[in-house]
């Protein structure tokens, strides 16, 4: 991502899951109550990079609709118990966020 405030590159290892066509990570923060400095980049500039293994791409983020996140989130919990567990131990709603990949 790009620092909102700083203007530089930074970089955040997340767990992510795959999701048709984008990757879905978890603004959970580690199950705190406020949001992740990585979410608060993305919201001010949504593009970033992101690599898995050695392929890199640029990626567009977005918090995922309503419809979506009903969708995505039985398969996000099976897929990470922690999710689910940071979901029930937070008052804050946690975004789904996908990253879709941008043709460069």
């Amino acid at each position: 991502t790009t620092g909102r405030k700083s203007g530089l590159e930074r970089t955040t290892p997340l767990v992510y899951m795959p999701w048709r066509d984008a990757q879905v990570v978890y603004a959970s923060n580690g199950g705190k109550e406020t949001l992740p400095a990585w979410w608060l980049n993305l919201q001010a500039d949504p593009r970033a990079s992101i690599q898995i293994g050695k392929a890199k791409s640029t990626v567009r983020a977005r918090a995922a609709s309503d419809q979506e996140y009903a969708e995505i989130w039985p398969e996000a919990e099976a897929y990470n118990p922690h999710w689910r567990d940071y979901k029930t131990n937070v008052k804050r709603d946690i975004p789904l966020i996908l990253l879709e990949r941008v043709d460069v």
